[in-house]
Formats: C-alpha cells, structure tokens, sequence
C-alpha cells in the first residue's frame, strides 16, 4: 500500500461494564444516546496518546490553552515526532471516526445519589435516574487513516487500553464504559468503495438518502442551512461535490469528480439537536440536527458518471458539518 492509501480499522467490541452518555436532560432523568459519538472516541483516543507521550511540562501547558488553533500549532512545534501530531488533522496525515454503533442496545435506568463529604448524607439535589446501556452489548467503531504501520499498531494498542482500563462517555470515574475487542479486521478504502459502487447497478433519477447517524443542519460557519427546496437542492449538490472532492484527496484516490447536478430535493426531516464536548477549545458545542432516520429523496439531472463515486463517498465517510467525526452518513436506495 502506498504512504496517502487509506484503511479502515474496524473493531467489534462488547461492552465490560454499563455505558452513558447523555442526550437529553429532565429533572431527575438523564436520557441515555443511542450510540457513541465519534468525537466522543477522538477525545478518549487523543486524551490517552496525550498522556503517554507528552512530557508533564507539555500537559501542564496544554492545559492552560484553550483554542484548537492553539494547541494544533504547540503539537507542531514539539520536537518529539510522535503519533499525537498525525491524530490532529493536518494536510498530510488525518484520521477519521465513526460513530460507535450499537446492535441491539438495551437500556436500564439506574438511581444514583451524591453524597455530601462534609455530613456523609445526600446532598440537595443529588438524587438522579441514568438511562444507560447494559453490559454485555456489542458495538462496532472504524477508524479511519492513513496508511502507516507505526500509527495503525499505536491506533489498536491505544484503543485496547481505552477499553480494558479507562473506559468511554460518562462516568468512567465509577467504571463505566469498559469494553473488550472482540474482533478486529483491516481493509483498504479502495476495496470498500469499490464495493459500495457496485451496489449502483444502473443509473436512476431519484435516490433516497437515509441517514444513519445525524446530519447537521448548520453550515461550517455554524449558521443554520436554508431548507428552501430549490436553494437547498443546489448547497446539497455541492455539499456532495466538495466532501468528494476533499476525500479523493485524503485518500490520494485520483478520481475526477463532476459536478452533480440535483434538479429538485424533498426532505423527511426529524429535528433534534446534539451536544458534544470538544476537547481543543474546553466548551460544548450544540447543533441542530436531522437525526438518524431522517432521509432525502433527490432527484438528480443527466446522468454523471462521478454520481455513483460521490454517493458512495459521502454515505461511507459522511458529509456536511462534523462529517470527520462520523456524522451525516446515510444509506442508498433507488
């Protein structure tokens, strides 16, 4: 394989203990999500590999810096060549996420009490309901990159020492979200797209777009998307055509993609909003959302011959805002 060829990581793992990550928030009920974020994986990805090759001096001043700009141009100052600086999304080197997809989550509610240290009783407030996801419940992640021997054995071992000893999404601190690897497999981006493309036996005018995890309904300016059916069939179009474009390019593929043209879109949108924690700049981020379900049928123009290639980029690796951290991915029927 060629140093730009990409390759997905795909592990299948089983949950060790219960998982939670909050997605709603009641009075005395927080409300379990349905899957695990793929910034959620990035930030415990990159927590780690911080930890293990930063100096304490690096970390303390991490610490203090709070936008990503910042921290991005301290890590490529750092005379240490370590995997940290190919994990932060520079030209050369990138990494992608999905999100962490269960197969058939089962919740339970738990009471959790916080305890005053002072009088060793329950403090105001403190009593609360947590939906979380039972132990015992597979989840599949991919993550994907470059090809680099060094960066793939640095990705799995990290990943495996995330599971066993540290956990993902809340309450890691009482043991929730260990998770064993159960099986994981290697494949090429070329192979996988390749097969994807083949699904499109035929060129057909209308497609349906199902999304499989949210789509964020904001721009990347964070503004929200005009859903005017006419302007927005034309931002989608080149929503499509830009992600290819800059996908193409991160997995050195050499496709000559075309401009799509959508003649018409009509849109089955169920509104909802997420909230992820960033790790670069120490702040939650909200965004409204077409959550997973969601779909669109697009009706496209003449037939183009890249159509098939963008359709299959952009449903395996996402597009719109967010799309690197596995958001805006979707399914394809005629």
């Amino acid at each position: 394989m060629s140093e730009r060829e990409g390759i997905i990581l795909h592990f299948d793992c089983c949950l060790d203990t219960p998982f939670h990550s909050t997605e709603k928030k009641y009075k005395n009920l927080l409300k379990c999500s349905p899957y695990i974020l793929g910034s959620s994986i990035r930030g415990e990805l990159l927590n780690y590999l911080i930890i293990k090759n930063c100096t304490a001096n690096n970390i303390r001043t991490l610490s203090a810096l709070k936008k990503e700009s910042d921290i991005i141009e301290f890590h490529s100052k750092c005379e240490i060549q370590c995997i940290v600086k190919k994990f932060l999304w520079n030209e050369k080197w990138g990494i992608l996420l999905s999100f962490g997809q269960f197969e058939r989550p089962q919740f339970r509610a738990i009471t959790r009490i916080a305890i005053s240290r002072e009088s060793r009783a329950s403090s105001g407030g403190g009593i609360v309901n947590i939906e979380q996801i039972r132990d015992g419940c597979n989840f599949s992640v991919e993550i994907v990159l470059c090809n680099d021997e060094q960066i793939i054995d640095d990705v799995k071992s990290a990943f495996k020492v995330i599971g066993l000893y540290f956990g993902i999404g809340k309450y890691k601190n009482v043991a929730m979200g260990r998770f064993s690897i159960k099986n994981m497999s290697i494949k090429k981006v070329k192979d996988v797209l390749n097969e994807k493309i083949t699904e499109f036996r035929q060129y057909e005018k209308k497609q349906r777009l199902t999304f499989i995890t949210p789509f964020l309904l904001h721009n990347n300016s964070g503004l929200p998307i005009d859903l005017d059916q006419n302007q927005f069939a034309a931002l989608f179009s080149k929503m499509l055509l830009n992600r290819s474009k800059e996908l193409s390019e991160f997995f050195n593929l050499n496709l000559n993609v075309e401009p799509t043209v959508i003649d018409s879109i009509r849109t089955y949108i169920i509104p909802d909003y997420v909230s992820r924690y960033s790790l670069e700049e120490s702040t939650k981020k909200n965004r409204l959302v077409a959550k997973a379900g969601s779909y669109f049928d697009c009706y496209f123009g003449d037939s183009n011959q890249s159509l098939p290639t963008q359709l299959a980029l952009c449903s395996l690796f996402g597009v719109g805002e967010w799309a690197d951290i596995g958001f805006g991915r979707f399914s394809i029927e005629g």
